[in-house]
């Protein structure tokens, strides 16, 4: 498939499950594996613009390279087309909380990111309830909230309920989900 897109010619339904993996695959290849995974996920974008799994993996890509900015806008390109595809939420979610996570404590600017997180993860789960990687991870949000709200002062019971109950919930959706185990502790 890479070789066709290569061409110009437009990928094939199996490119789907390959996008996400092609900016890892150029890694190490070329002078600049970046600019050349960028290149490829560009052409997949322009040959077929409905393909959600191009637009994460170049999100990823602008990840992996440090640009969250360029990650998120991306993802706002490709939020322009979205047919329900969950990883792509679930990256924009991820996106957005590397935005927030260094910022300190419990400012109005992480408080306005943090609920954008939570939405997006929100949206994810009304797409795939139950899903536990979403679960997890807008557990870790609420659960990140309620430490930065108790160390300003601020009441964090609930956010720290709410943190509990979805990392349950990911563990209720997959009893064997070593990750959510871990975060419970």
């Amino acid at each position: 498939d890479v070789a066709r897109l290569e061409r110009g010619r437009p990928p094939s339904l199996a490119w789907v499950p390959c996008a996400r993996g092609l900016a890892f695959a150029c890694a190490g290849a070329g002078p600049d594996p970046v600019a050349r995974a960028r290149e490829l996920l560009e052409a997949a974008v322009a040959a077929d613009p409905a393909l959600e799994a191009a637009y994460e993996a170049l999100a990823r890509v602008e990840i992996a390279a440090g640009r969250p900015e360029a990650a998120l806008a991306v993802l706002a390109r490709g939020l322009e087309r979205d047919a329900g595809y969950v990883p792509f939420h679930l990256r924009r979610a991820e996106v957005l909380t590397r935005a927030w996570y260094d910022l300190p404590f419990a400012s109005a600017e992480v408080e306005g990111l943090v609920a954008r997180t939570l939405a997006v993860y929100d949206e994810a789960l009304r797409l795939a309830p139950g899903s536990k990687e979403a679960l997890l991870e807008r557990g870790r949000v609420h659960l990140e909230w309620a430490v930065r709200q108790s160390q300003v002062g601020k009441p964090a019971a609930e956010s720290y309920a709410r943190g509990e109950a979805d990392i349950r919930a990911a563990l209720a959706a997959d009893p064997g989900f070593a990750e959510a185990s871990r975060v419970l502790g």
